[in-house]
């Protein structure tokens, strides 16, 4: 029931229904969000901290800590009040996926890195090699500036957020190969 009413909210879902199988699919997937039934505390004692962290046990046993999961809710619940849980659960473990990557004084280094990076990519008849590695730099600069949208979406402080997207902008731009940026100029004209 869970598992239906999670897919009819939008969340992929991998139903499961041993530890072993759960391990499997942990180890293959990204998962953002566990609801599992527990009966009693010692069932979670092997599991490792990253995943109680975001871990939503049902239960109707006592002594469950909330403090080490990421809620604990008793059975009967309301079905409406674990879709919340569980919707707040995804947006806090992406959240962490990608904190740890956009800081902003890792932004800022890439603030002040554009110029230099801006001659490399322009420099005039580069060797085949060099052509090989601007190609690289451009796709890594494109995905950092996809992780940057995508930081400025879910962050909750508006400034990071602002911040966060004007750089995505100038790493997108940044990316972009010469003649994509000759023809727009002439698209315009």
């Amino acid at each position: 029931m869970i598992g239906a009413v999670l897919r009819r909210t939008g969340f992929r879902v991998h139903l499961v229904s041993e530890v072993e199988a759960a391990e499997g699919v942990l180890a293959r997937e990204r998962v953002d969000v566990i609801v599992r039934d527990v009966r009693a505390r010692r069932e979670l004692a092997a599991t490792p901290a990253g995943v109680l962290r975001k871990t939503i046990v049902a239960t109707t046993g006592k002594g469950i800590d909330a403090a080490t999961v990421f809620a604990v809710v008793r059975k009967p619940f309301d079905v409406e009040e674990l879709v919340r849980l569980v919707t707040a659960c995804a947006w806090r473990t992406r959240e962490e996926r990608l904190a740890p990557r956009m800081s902003l004084d890792a932004l800022r280094r890439f603030v002040s890195s554009v110029p230099s990076l801006r001659r490399a990519l322009a420099e005039e008849r580069p060797s085949a090699p060099e052509m090989l590695l601007r190609i690289e730099m451009r796709r890594a600069i494109l995905a950092l500036s996809d992780a940057l949208h995508e930081a400025s979406r879910i962050e909750r402080n508006r400034t990071r957020a602002a911040a966060f997207l004007a750089a995505s902008m100038v790493a997108e731009e940044l990316a972009r190969p010469p003649v994509a940026k000759r023809c727009a100029a002439r698209a315009q004209h």
